[in-house]
């Protein structure tokens, strides 16, 4: 299954590919630490979920990456809108702030939800056989990192501007 939870509100998506004792299959939402399980219709959203990025604070805001690109809603994963052209995306990650989702496979993107404007940002080299995993940015800062599919782990402190490589095929380099 994919699981996602939103940073300040705690509320936690979940997509779950097989029933279990507590939700049956599909997506699947709680803003009460799991007492409770609502169904979300997912309306829109591809059939291919990868991973699920919940909204800091808004409850009802999640992002999902697909092989067909982006997915975002707002009313708690009923309905799903695609944002920008870019596919597949693998990873999928909110700002602290909310205001900015980054997404990517081979390339990131942000998607601005102010202006609605997605852009290119520089992204660390990989190899063509290579994919993004997994994306986090820090709280504090304007660090990034992201880990590949080859276990590849890279680094910015300048919000994308220049790349450092702190991990290959999973062993730590001199960072």
């Amino acid at each position: 299954h994919l699981m996602g939870v939103g940073y300040f509100s705690h509320t936690v998506y979940v997509g779950n590919a097989r029933p279990n004792s507590g939700i049956g299959t599909g997506l699947y939402y709680t803003t009460d630490d799991g007492q409770t399980w609502t169904q979300s219709l997912a309306q829109g959203l591809a059939e291919d979920a990868l991973q699920i990025a919940v909204h800091p604070t808004e409850l009802g805001t999640v992002a999902i990456a697909t092989g067909d690109g982006l997915y975002m809603s707002t009313d708690f994963g009923n309905t799903f809108t695609q944002v920008g052209d870019a596919a597949p995306v693998s990873t999928v990650t909110f700002s602290p702030d909310g205001e900015v989702v980054l997404f990517g496979y081979q390339t990131l993107f942000t998607y601005n939800r102010t202006t609605n404007e997605v852009e290119t940002i520089n992204s660390p080299a990989i190899d063509r056989d290579d994919f993004f995993s997994y994306l986090a940015v820090s709280p504090a800062s304007d660090q990034i990192a992201i880990a590949t599919m080859s276990r590849n782990i890279y680094r910015t402190e300048d919000s994308g501007q220049s790349w450092q490589q702190i991990a290959v095929v999973g062993i730590a380099q001199n960072a």
